[in-house]
């Protein structure tokens, strides 16, 4: 009887293997793919479409390989594939339950605008919660891929052969009130370039895990403008307002690479340190610049630049009075800071008609920002000859210089030449400069000893930070 029975079993397993490998032949294909688009985009909440070859198998499980994927409205995609690999469990799918083993996307073009961003965060997750009987997939991957990221304001982010490897990822149905609050996984996503506008970097590395609405990628390292930066970022999504924490350190920062906008008759040389704290809430850009709260440093030395000699500038200045001190100002811009506030200043027209070379010994820009407005705190450099600080607040949220000042000072920190700039960042009003102290004797000496000692009366100093007077 035991015999009989245990033959009996494995005849009826036999045959079920038989049939389960040729039922793909029996339904077509092209039944299947229907039935899988249609799953999909319900799933998705945005249309699926398998526009090449869909293969089916069974090896340990059923094995789908779907060629030409499309994720998202025709000409608008927001995934397209070569090739998307899905391995579902055999004995579960017996049962009537889905259980995914692993989801592989080769070759995958992924594009995100703020308008996409939106939709994948609120109505594309909560119809994947409402719709998807899966819980839980082993392993989610993709190799060679393509990320761009493109806003409104002509911001522009791609990152090329990128491939990431996604295990544990976790649906917790109903636990908590957001999609991001059920999700939980472990990850690694390397890319091999990036380019954020104009500036480009490598070996982009992050590690990342998210469990109860907290994501945190931490480190995220990466080769930008000639420096190995590290640094992390934590997302909070546990509550009603998304939170965000940004702590990035860049050692080394090329100054030619950060200034490759200008003429290519210039040149520069040197390194600079960057630091960056940010907090910042909300649920578009706009909401995040308003809450940016934080600090930013920039801190260099030995710096050489050639194509203009900014010691001989503003030693002729006493006499003409036609240098913009706000050219020098754009070295102060260095960083972040200087990339939004000064891409609409053509900071080129004195150096295209100037000659000669500069060294600055030292350069310091440390900046505080309070609600989407950056207040200098120690922001100056220092020539062989010559200092020059600058004073005033940058407002980010509506992209406006607020009075901002630019002076030459002496070695007391008394401001001898001063000028002003107001106004948007795309066309800053730039004031005539004002001599505020009698120039008497030559200026390399007025701001080398100090112009009390020349004039005899006292002054209130304009900078009183860490850089120093020239020697």
């Amino acid at each position: 009887m035991k015999k009989s029975t245990l033959i009996i079993i494995s005849c009826g397993t036999l045959a079920l293997v038989v049939v389960l490998m040729a039922l793909p032949n029996f339904l077509g294909s092209e039944a299947i793919k229907g039935r899988i688009q249609a799953r999909t985009s319900e799933a998705l909440g945005m249309p699926t479409r398998i526009e090449g070859r869909l293969n089916i198998g069974w090896w340990l499980g059923l094995h789908l390989t779907a060629n030409d994927v499309h994720i998202g409205e025709q000409n608008q995609e927001l995934l397209v594939a070569k090739q998307v690999e899905i391995d579902i469990a055999l004995l579960p799918l017996l049962a009537g339950n889905i259980q995914i083993l692993s989801i592989d996307f080769e070759q995958p073009n992924i594009a995100i605008t703020p308008e996409k961003l939106a939709k994948l965060s609120t109505e594309l997750l909560q119809s994947m919660e409402d719709s998807l009987d899966v819980q839980e997939i082993a392993k989610l991957s993709f190799s060679g891929a393509t990320l761009k990221f493109t806003d409104n304001q002509e911001e522009n982010m791609s990152a090329r052969d990128c491939n990431l490897q996604m295990q544990n990822l976790e649906l917790i149905s109903g636990s908590n009130t957001t999609f991001l609050q059920n999700l939980s996984f472990l990850a690694d996503l390397s890319c091999d370039d990036f380019q954020y506008n104009h500036f480009s970097g490598s070996d982009l590395k992050i590690e990342a895990d998210a469990a109860g609405g907290v994501v945190n990628l931490s480190p995220v390292t990466m080769q930008f403008l000639g420096g190995q930066g590290a640094g992390s970022i934590q997302a909070d999504f546990s509550d009603s307002i998304s939170k965000y924490q940004v702590h990035y350190v860049l050692p080394q920062l090329q100054l030619q690479g950060l200034l490759s906008t200008l003429p290519p008759a210039f040149t520069a040389a040197g390194s600079l340190d960057l630091t960056l704290n940010l907090l910042l809430q909300g649920s578009d850009t706009a909401e995040l610049m308003r809450s940016a709260n934080g600090a930013i440093f920039l801190h260099g030395s030995q710096l050489k630049l050639d194509g203009i000699d900014l010691d001989e500038k503003f030693e002729q200045f006493e006499l003409s009075q036609n240098f913009n001190m706000i050219d020098a100002g754009a070295f102060f811009f260095a960083g972040p800071l200087g990339l939004l506030a000064t891409k609409g200043y053509d900071f080129t027209t004195l150096i295209a008609r100037s000659g000669g070379n500069s060294e600055i010994s030292s350069l310091i820009s440390d900046w505080k920002i309070v609600d989407g407005v950056a207040q200098s705190v120690d922001v100056a450099m220092a020539t062989q000859q010559y200092r020059v600080a600058l004073q005033g607040q940058l407002d980010l949220i509506n992209a406006q210089f607020v009075d901002v000042t630019l002076a030459m000072v002496d070695r007391e920190g008394c401001s001898l030449v001063q000028q002003e700039v107001h106004g948007s960042f795309a066309q800053p009003q730039i004031e005539q400069p004002q001599i505020l102290s009698t120039l008497a004797g030559p200026i390399l000496k007025l701001f080398q000893q100090g112009a009390a000692l020349f004039t005899g009366e006292p002054c209130e100093p304009f900078y009183n930070g860490r850089v120093t007077v020239p020697d």
